[in-house]
């Protein structure tokens, strides 16, 4: 179930497959997460995390520097 999951995510995501796929499976491994096992609460919990860590990036002093632009 999980890969199926993951695919349809990576899919509607907008960016390129191979990335997002990739980083994606890497954010679920560090998580504790097997992404093949992985259903649709345990993405969601991954990509709420990397979200927050963007916007507490992005609130910094040195921002666009963290961020890379």
């Amino acid at each position: 179930m999980g890969a199926k999951v993951l695919d349809q995510v990576v899919g509607a995501s907008g960016l390129p497959e191979d990335y997002a796929k990739l980083r994606l499976e890497k954010l679920l491994h560090e998580a504790g997460f097997d992404p093949d096992q992985a259903g649709l609460d345990e993405i969601r919990d991954v990509l709420a995390n990397l979200l927050q860590d963007l916007i507490l990036a992005s609130d910094g002093p040195d921002s666009s520097e963290t961020l890379g632009t």
